[in-house]
């Protein structure tokens, strides 16, 4: 065999072993490595896209109560009196409103500036004087009554709430 001819089987013969080589370090890297990390990164996708569902469903089963909580929280915390001039002016208006609603004449109790009233004088029949308890018992502003005193003077009736506003 000539030299130039056994070099060359040489030369083959080294770069498919070195080949053989790179294919098996693959096959090993493959095999050991890169395949379990690539199973574990798609059951790490497939989770997250569970998650992912479970939390679309999650919002669409609380989105709707959510909101809804949110509105009766706005009332709610409409319903304390948080004072300002202008809303002791519209609660001064709404107790007037409800004694002429209710055929009543009416005395709002004195008040510190600054603060709301805490006392209505209401003169009628009983019935209207009832009606009129009704309405300001089942209003928007929340309030806690502290005395009631109902007085009869000839064909008419005088009730005297004293009422404390629930605040923020």
């Amino acid at each position: 065999m000539s030299p130039i001819r056994r070099n060359f089987f040489i030369t083959l013969g080294s770069i498919i072993l070195i080949d053989g080589a790179i294919i098996g370090v693959f096959l090993v890297l493959l095999q050991w490595f890169i395949l379990p990390l690539a199973e574990r990164f798609l059951a790490v996708q497939k989770e997250i896209a569970v998650a992912e569902r479970q939390v679309q469903d999650f919002k669409a089963l609380v989105a709707p109560s959510l909101q809804k909580n949110s509105m009766e929280i706005e009332a709610l915390r409409n319903s304390f009196f948080i004072y300002s001039s202008e809303k002791s002016l519209q609660f001064i208006e709404t107790l007037e409103s409800m004694a002429k609603r209710n055929n009543l004449t009416y005395q709002i109790g004195e008040f510190q500036t600054g603060s709301p009233p805490t006392q209505i004088i209401v003169t009628g029949s009983f019935a209207n004087i009832a009606k009129f308890l009704r309405e300001f018992e089942n209003g928007e502003t929340l309030f806690q009554i502290s005395g009631l005193t109902l007085v009869e003077s000839n064909a008419s009736m005088s009730a005297t709430v004293q009422f404390s506003l629930a605040k923020l």
